[in-house]
This record gives C-alpha cells, sequence and structure tokens, in this order.
C-alpha cells in the first residue's frame, strides 16, 4: 500500500498529463514555425554564401568545434530557402502531430542546424527551444489531439483522471531541466 501511495506521489511529482503533452507539442511547433518564418526576413544577410558569414568562414572557425548544420548544404538563396521551406514544413508537421516522433526528431536536427550555421544571430531563447525540443523526442507527443491518434483510429481515451498521466525517464529529465 505504501509503495502504491509512493509511485503516486512520484507521477504527480514528475509526471506529465497527455492533454499537456499534446499542448506542448501544438505550442512548440507553432513557435518554432513562427522563429523560422522570422529569420527568412534576413535569410539572405545572415544564412547564405552572400551574407555576413559565409560557409567557408563559419566552417573553418565552427567546424572545428564538430558542429553539424544541414544549412551547410548550400550557400546559394535558393538552396537556403528550400531548407528553409522543409524546417517550416517539418515544424507544421509536428504542430498537427503527423509522423511526430519522426518529425520532433527532424526539427530538432533543423533547429540545431540553424542556429549552427550561424551563432551569431542567436539568443538564449534559442539554446532552450533546442532543448525542449530535445526531450520532445523522447515524450508521447501524439498520444491526444494528434493526426497521428486520428490516422490509427483510436477513438478518444476514457481515462480515469489518474490514468492521464505518463511517467518516465524523459518526463522527469524535461521538468527538472525547466526547473534547474
Amino acid at each position: 500500500m505504501a509503495r502504491l501511495q509512493w509511485r503516486r506521489k512520484i507521477t504527480e511529482m514528475f509526471g506529465m498529463d497527455f492533454r499537456s503533452l499534446a499542448l506542448l507539442r501544438i505550442c512548440l511547433g507553432l513557435s518554432v514555425f513562427y522563429d523560422v518564418l522570422g529569420r527568412t526576413e534576413d535569410l539572405r544577410a545572415h544564412y547564405t554564401d552572400d551574407g555576413l558569414l559565409p560557409r567557408g568562414p563559419a566552417i573553418e572557425y565552427f567546424g572545428r568545434r564538430l558542429w553539424f548544420s544541414v544549412y551547410f548544404v548550400s550557400g546559394e538563396p535558393m538552396g537556403v530557402s528550400l531548407l528553409f521551406a522543409t524546417h517550416l514544413l517539418v515544424a507544421l508537421l509536428v504542430t498537427i502531430g503527423y509522423r511526430t516522433r519522426l518529425m520532433s526528431v527532424l526539427l530538432w536536427v533543423f533547429q540545431c542546424s540553424v542556429n549552427n550555421r550561424n551563432w551569431l544571430v542567436m539568443h538564449a531563447g534559442d539554446i532552450y527551444v533546442r532543448i525542449l525540443l530535445f526531450w520532445c523526442m523522447f515524450l508521447p507527443l501524439a498520444e491526444v489531439a494528434s493526426l497521428d491518434a486520428a490516422l490509427a483510429h483510436r477513438p478518444p481515451p476514457r481515462r480515469k483522471p489518474a490514468d492521464w498521466m505518463y511517467l518516465s525517464g524523459p518526463t522527469t529529465a524535461y521538468l527538472l531541466q525547466i526547473c534547474a
């Protein structure tokens, strides 16, 4: 009995509600979408070879630290525009919850990549978003209010309030990371 109460208390402290995880997915996806959309205004100046930090010097300076960026693939405005369009599409797919696990991983890769492409235009919020996206790769973000759940033909869950909670290592790490 004491063990059950202990587990319930731990779940209450470090568990996350599936509905909250869905809201996190939607808000984080929209936030990244808006961030990337804002970055497109200065696309040529900040992310192409015509701008402040061409790929050559960026790779020479930053590459020594083993940083990876898919944005190093092209320095032409058209190529970078295609990468930004893909980044926006992935953020949108995370928001609606389509192939959520895969899209969460891709969104984290794209977000790290856009930050690693030009560290001169970063701010502290970029690091925070990357940390949130990292933990989201391990969370069940698609259980409710997602296209994944709808395509799986799962009826809306009729759960007791305690059954809405999800506890795992990533939920604990996510919450502790925010509190730190």
